[in-house]
C-alpha cells in the first residue's frame, strides 16, 4: 500500500495506513469472536456438557474464591457480594 501511494502527502499516507491497520485489527477481533461463538454454540447444543458444567459450577466454593481473589484486588466485599448472591 505504501508503494502504491508513493508521492502522496506523508500525512495522507500515515492516515490511510493507520486506517488500514485499524481495519485489520477489527477483522481479527471479529474473526476471534466468530470462532468463540461457534465453539460456544457447539457446547451449548450438547445437553450432557451443560449438565456437567452446571454440576461443576455447583461445586465451586465462592467464599474460598473470594478470599483468594481478595489478595489480588483492591475492591471491597460490597462489590463482590451481589455477584455471589447471583449464584
Amino acid at each position: 500500500m505504501r508503494l502504491a501511494m508513493r508521492g502522496l502527502d506523508p500525512l495522507l499516507i500515515r492516515i490511510k495506513v493507520n486506517a488500514v491497520c485499524a481495519l485489520a485489527q477489527t477483522l481479527r477481533r471479529y474473526t476471534s469472536l466468530n470462532h468463540l461463538a461457534q465453539a460456544a454454540r457447539a457446547v451449548l447444543k450438547n445437553t450432557s456438557q451443560i449438565t456437567q458444567m452446571l454440576a461443576d459450577l455447583n461445586r465451586v466454593d465462592f467464599n474460598n474464591v473470594q478470599v483468594g481473589g481478595s489478595e489480588f484486588s483492591d475492591s471491597s466485599r460490597t462489590y463482590s457480594l451481589p455477584l455471589i448472591l447471583l449464584f
